[in-house]
Parts: C-alpha cells; structure tokens; sequence
C-alpha cells in the first residue's frame, strides 16, 4: 500500500483521521448548536429520541468489552455507521443491537451526534490514556 506523509510523518492513507493523531487531527464545519445537541442526544437519549451512548460504549465513549470506541472518530466515520445501522446496510450481530438506537434518529440528530462524539478524547493505543495526557513524541 502506498504511503504518504502526514504532519511530516510517513503514514498511510486517512491514518491521520482514522487514528486520530494527536499532532495532525481533522477541522469538520458543523451547524452551530450541534456539538450541544449531540451532547444532550448521547449523553441522556434527548428524552426518548434513542438511548444514552454510554450505556453500552461506556462512559468516556472508549468501548466497553466487544462493543467499540467512538470517540474521537472521524464525524463522517459516524454518521455513515449510524445511517448503515438505520437502513440495515449493517447486518452484523452488533448492528442488531444498533437498530433500536438509531431507529427515530434524523439526518440532523446523525450530524449532531458525530459532530460530539469527534470532539471527545479517543482512547489511546494502550486503553490507558487519552492523547491530551500523554507526552509529546521524542
């Protein structure tokens, strides 16, 4: 596979994005309002609209046993995950559980949502810790 240089580094393609580098991360114009909004959508359902994101990606969005981290996911990465999981393009044992949650969910709630989940800390390779309480490179 062919490599380029992101930030002066060599890495693949979209690593950037995909691992959420700390030094090189991504700028996504969002609706004003939508990072709080997606706030309230994730952290408490927005009052039975879907289900509280922590009940099952845990409380800092970093994953909980099988089921994923989504924090600090690239805002398109989610939006195109929930839209599968809404219109059944993802059909895996995991997807199922995803289909309630997303089942009343508009384009808009989908923006919001992706647009809070990006802005959160991402775990870090370790599980440990998050970039922003990690040191710099060497």
């Amino acid at each position: 596979m062919d490599t380029g240089v992101t930030c002066g580094r060599e890495a693949k393609p979209n690593q950037s994005a995909t691992s959420r580098d700390p030094h090189c991360g991504f700028i996504v114009y969002v609706p004003v309002g939508s990072i709080a909004r997606g706030e309230e959508l994730v952290t408490t359902g927005g009052s039975g609209k879907t289900f509280a994101c922590a009940i099952c990606h845990g409380p800092s969005l970093t994953g909980l046993g099988e089921v994923p981290d989504i924090a600090g996911h690239s805002p398109t990465y989610i939006v195109r995950q929930l839209y599968g999981f809404q219109t059944g393009a993802r059909t895996s044992g995991m997807a199922q559980l995803m289909k309630a949650v997303v089942e009343q969910l508009g384009q808009d709630d989908m923006v919001a949502i992706a647009a809070y989940v990006a802005s959160r800390a991402p775990r870090s390779e370790e599980g440990l810790t998050t970039p922003s309480t990690t040191s710099p490179p060497q």
